[in-house]
């Protein structure tokens, strides 16, 4: 699948029983956005500046604790 939100599998790669796993990933990513599916994305922009130091710091946080 091209995305896991084109729940209708209208946009697809191929099969990974024809190809690598590697090369359908980097089919996807030569692969631009396709309208249909991308302009009402809800992973758009999900991980901005805040969340990303969050997570961050509970990584650093678990390391430091063991």
């Amino acid at each position: 699948m091209y995305c896991y939100n084109d729940i209708t599998h209208k946009h697809t790669l191929g099969s990974i029983s024809e190809m690598s796993i590697r090369k359908a990933i980097e089919s996807r990513e030569k692969t631009g956005p396709i309208p249909e599916i991308c302009d009402t994305c809800n992973m758009r922009e999900r991980y901005k500046a805040g969340e990303f130091l969050k997570v961050m710091a509970k990584h650093i946080k678990n390391k430091m604790l063991g």
